[in-house]
């Protein structure tokens, strides 16, 4: 049986660094944008990322090294995914596997779907 995660947009939310990171394979999915918005609904359990324009509110610029992922440090953004989402351990690290919803240009995650991971697996 194949593996088809590689396919499916990757994150990881690192609690004790207050780090989101993107899968640089995620961020080219969704056509090499400037800039991406994150969007979260609580009350669905999710996150979307969309690719935007660099000038749209609440976007976050997009500096992809040409080896590695797209890191955005925000202690309150991550401590607010902690408190909206409380099942999760502030201790430890998520991986999320999502989907891309292309008519849309967004990868989608499902928080209550989320991985827990070993410290030393948190590098993408």
């Amino acid at each position: 049986m194949q593996d088809t995660t590689c396919d499916k947009p990757i994150a990881v939310i690192d609690f004790a660094n207050n780090r989101i990171r993107i899968h640089k394979k995620t961020i080219l999915s969704l056509g090499s944008p400037e800039s991406i918005l994150l969007l979260i609904n609580p009350e669905k359990l999710t996150l979307g990322i969309m690719g935007c324009a660099n000038d749209m509110q609440g976007s976050h610029r997009i500096r992809l090294h040409p080896k590695h992922c797209y890191e955005l440090y925000s202690k309150s953004l991550v401590m607010a995914m902690k408190k909206a989402f409380s099942y999760w351990d502030g201790e430890k690290s998520y991986r999320l596997t999502g989907d891309y919803i292309n008519t849309e240009g967004i990868a989608c995650f499902n928080l209550s779907e989320s991985v827990p991971i070993k410290p030393d697996e948190v590098e993408l």
